[in-house]
Parts: structure tokens; sequence; C-alpha cells
């Protein structure tokens, strides 16, 4: 049996499929992925709450109430998330003040580590602080190859 190929995205990934920005035909490339079963992905239940949050204060487009919740019910018709245990919260304890980033980011990281994928982000500043992950754990949108 063909095993599936796991990822975890977080909320700069997942904006773009409904927010048109830079790179967003790749992230929605990742999603259509999933669509058709070629990919299995994965999020923190934060990711509801950075969507939303990122759709109510995007810095060029404006949203309406109905879009952010359509949004988010989008995301739970997905079934990708779930809650973070214990050793997701000990790994992003850990990470966060290693690397002195936020315990939102570290959570992210925290998955992939723990479920031995990889966590694709459009974050390039978060990923150039996390050097020792990028060969292994943490891949940047525009240059994930799907």
């Amino acid at each position: 049996m063909e095993r599936k190929a796991k990822l975890v995205v977080d909320a700069s990934v997942a904006v773009k499929w409904f927010a048109t920005e830079k790179y967003s035909e790749k992230a929605l490339k990742i999603r259509d992925a999933y669509f058709r079963g070629e990919l299995k992905l994965i999020a923190p239940d934060l990711i509801y709450y950075e969507i939303a949050n990122a759709l109510r204060f995007h810095r060029k487009l404006k949203f309406s109430k109905n879009d952010i919740v359509n949004a988010v019910n989008s995301i739970k018709l997905l079934h990708i998330t779930c809650s973070p245990n214990r050793l997701d919260w000990l790994k992003a304890s850990e990470l966060s003040l290693d690397f002195n980033i936020s315990i939102y980011d570290a959570i992210y990281i925290a998955f992939a580590v723990n479920r031995e994928c990889r966590l694709v982000t459009s974050d390039e500043k978060l990923y150039n602080k996390l050097e020792k992950f990028q060969d292994n754990v943490i891949v940047l949108l525009k240059d994930y190859n799907i």
C-alpha cells in the first residue's frame, strides 16, 4: 500500500487559498493535491484563528465578515486540523525558547517534528530563524516542489 506524503501547512500558506498573493498558485496546488488524495494535510486548530485574523487585517484586500466566516468554515470542512497534544506543547515550548520564536509559530513546527513530516510556510523570517530544520523539517512555499 502506497503511503501518502504528509505535510503541515501554516496560516501563511492557507491564507493564500482565499487571498490572491505571491505564490498563491503554489498554495492552491497543495490544496488541490489534498483534494485529489495525493497529499495528507495537517494543521493545529490554531489555524482557524490565524486565517480569520489574517483576512481581517489583510494589507491589500478587504474581506467582509461573511468572507472571513466562509474561509474558516472552508478550513473546517477540509478536516485537516487537530488539537495539539502534550508532546506538541512540550516541543513547541522547547522550540520557542531555543529559537526565540512565538508559540504560535512553534506549534506548527512541533506538529511537523512530532509527526515526522515537513512544514510548508511562506514566512521567510521564521524560516531564516530555523536553519537547523531547513533541510528536513521546514520548507518555504516558493521552494516546495509540487
